[in-house]
Parts: C-alpha cells; sequence; structure tokens
C-alpha cells in the first residue's frame, strides 16, 4: 500500500480517481492517518490497481517521447521516380 501511493507515476488524475473512490471531492494537502480514515483500507486493490497503471502510462509515455525524439532527427528525401 505504501508503495502504490509513493508512485511518483501517480498524476493529479489518478488521485482524482483515489479521491473518488474514496467519496472525497478533493483534498489538497492529506496525510497518510487521514487517507486512512477516509477508508483507504477498504480500496487497497483499486489504489494498486491505479497505481500500477500509472506507472504503465509513464512507460508509454516515455517511449512515445523516445519515438518523437528519434522521428524529428530523421529525414526523408523524396523524389521524382518517373518522368511523366
Amino acid at each position: 500500500m505504501f508503495l502504490s501511493l509513493g508512485n511518483e507515476c501517480l498524476q493529479e488524475r489518478h488521485w482524482q480517481e483515489i479521491f473518488k473512490l474514496l467519496k472525497v471531492n478533493n483534498i489538497s494537502k492529506f496525510s497518510f492517518k487521514e487517507l486512512l480514515s477516509l477508508g483507504l483500507l477498504e480500496i487497497r486493490e483499486q489504489v494498486e490497481e491505479i497505481s500500477s497503471r500509472a506507472q504503465g502510462e509513464a512507460f508509454i509515455e516515455l517511449q512515445l517521447n523516445n519515438i518523437r525524439k528519434k522521428w524529428s532527427e530523421l529525414s526523408f528525401v523524396v523524389e521524382k521516380f518517373l518522368d511523366s
């Protein structure tokens, strides 16, 4: 549970999803104790799934950025093939 919540890949959208599961509109600053009092342990599996998904999304974003970088360095030359 600690590792899931401490995942650096969790973004605002993931936290909003967790808060929605906790039936809380939004918390700008919170402690682990506050999350526990809101019922964090009851949604443990969902939080772990959200954290895992966030990790996967971060990996995909990294791969896409790498592809964009490589493609931006390439140049294509188009030449006329047949005289018509």
